[in-house]
């Protein structure tokens, strides 16, 4: 990553970006985006406001058969905007 990338100031100010962040910065959030009967009722509204104002890069455990490691969620437009043309 580029010494120039920027996120939101919430992110640079609680320093979620550097891989030893304090651990108060971890948010359990009350549902997973993991979990598809979540969405058999629509969009989770109410867990993508949570994320943001709670964690606005939340690193996602992964599902219990993935042998992947879990994947970063981005939901504050500014920070998914600048991603997306930084990294396009």
């Amino acid at each position: 990553m580029s010494k120039s990338f920027v996120l939101s100031s919430k992110v640079v100010n609680n320093k979620i970006n550097k891989p030893s962040f304090e651990k108060k910065f971890i948010h359990s959030p009350s549902n997973f985006l993991n979990d598809l009967d979540l969405f058999t009722k629509g969009q989770p509204f109410n867990l993508y406001k949570e994320l943001r104002e709670n964690a606005p890069v939340f690193f996602h455990p992964p599902m219990l058969s993935d042998p992947e490691p879990g994947y970063w969620v981005l939901t504050r437009y500014e920070d998914i905007k600048m991603v997306s043309m930084k990294y396009a």
